[in-house]
């Protein structure tokens, strides 16, 4: 066994001890539980809500590894035989040609057009908002 497999195992003894009535599907709606702590320890940095941490992020980053590792050995998963194996397809794959594919291919939407006080709109046509309200609130680009 290795490192993850070994994390996976240590929690899941940890779990059936005080959870002994965990199931797969409980450890999944878990997982999403901490990946969206990830999320809202990153908006709240962003949002300058809490002052930059490395520490809370660090903290949730680890409890989604732990949860994962948990919820792979719970499903019978080598985590360490996929993770290799994901990598390896992973790094044998080409996005550059993909993306000037999409570069090449890429046209530009038609403009809105609608003129206010403030200039014409220039977000695609059709685009759900309120000249009025944008014109009223002074903004240079309409909603």
């Amino acid at each position: 066994m290795s490192r993850l497999n070994d994390i996976g195992a240590c929690v899941r003894v940890w779990q059936d001890g005080c959870f002994p009535d965990t199931d797969l599907l409980q450890q999944a709606l878990v997982l999403a539980e901490e990946v969206g702590e990830v999320c809202r320890a990153v908006v709240k940095t962003h949002q300058c809500v809490r002052p930059a941490t490395r520490g809370n992020l660090a903290d949730e980053l680890a409890d989604v590894i732990i949860v994962a590792t948990a919820l792979a050995d719970r499903a019978g998963i080598d985590l360490d035989a996929a993770l290799d194996a994901r990598l390896a397809r992973l790094l044998t794959l080409d996005f550059t040609a993909d993306v000037e594919a999409s570069q090449r291919d890429a046209r530009p939407l038609p403009a809105c057009g609608a003129v206010g006080k403030h200039g014409p709109c220039t977000r695609p046509a059709g685009h759900p908002g309120d000249h009025v309200v944008a014109d009223l609130l002074g903004e240079t680009r309409w909603r």
